[in-house]
């Protein structure tokens, strides 16, 4: 991962994704968004190139099609939010936070992709413990903070059926560090 990417998701609290991820995770949308484009095309054709041929004159359409951009905008906003990392406040050390990391990852059947001092993104089987295959956890480990989030794995496929693993997987590994922490005193 690069530390540029790591820096700017703990200042925007947001996960960042490649192009390719990017279109994966809003997909849908991207989808919705197909339809009204057609009649804009033809409004350009109307208005711009004056070649427009069609039936009914594109200044009818276009109130009709606006109905298509609520949906549009609201699935946007949905899975944007996804990509929201949480925070935690919480005093730990790195031992602290290893172990239950650890414990998590034991419990949990999750599997490193990227292991760093403050970075961690972990995935669970590809072949699937659930219906929608496996989940991405990313956990950014600050000062007495923790930055976390986990979403269907984009890879596999869109995430915008988040399952209550997700939700799970978060409050897991909190618990886990909040038992560790509790012990440790």
């Amino acid at each position: 991962m690069k530390q540029n990417w790591i820096d700017n998701m703990k200042t925007r609290k947001r996960l960042k994704l490649s192009l390719k991820d990017w279109l994966i995770h809003y997909n849908i949308a991207l989808f919705i968004l197909l339809v009204p484009m057609l009649p804009i095309i033809s409004l350009v054709e109307h208005h711009v190139f004056e070649t427009y041929d069609g039936v009914r004159n594109p200044n009818e359409i276009f109130p009709e099609i606006l109905i298509f951009f609520i949906p549009i905008i609201a699935i946007f906003f949905f899975q944007r939010n996804k990509l929201r990392l949480k925070e935690f406040n919480a005093k730990f050390n790195e031992t602290q936070f290893n172990l239950a990391l650890r414990k998590t990852v034991a419990e949990k059947k999750w599997h490193f992709r990227t292991k760093e001092k403050e970075f961690n993104r972990l995935y669970t089987d590809k072949d699937g413990e659930g219906e929608y295959g496996g989940d991405m956890v990313t956990i950014i480990r600050l000062n007495n903070r923790i930055l976390i989030n986990s979403i269907n794995d984009i890879s596999i496929n869109s995430s915008f059926f988040q399952n209550k693993r997700n939700r799970l997987n978060i409050m897991t590994f909190i618990k886990n560090l909040d038992e560790i922490i509790r012990t440790k005193k």
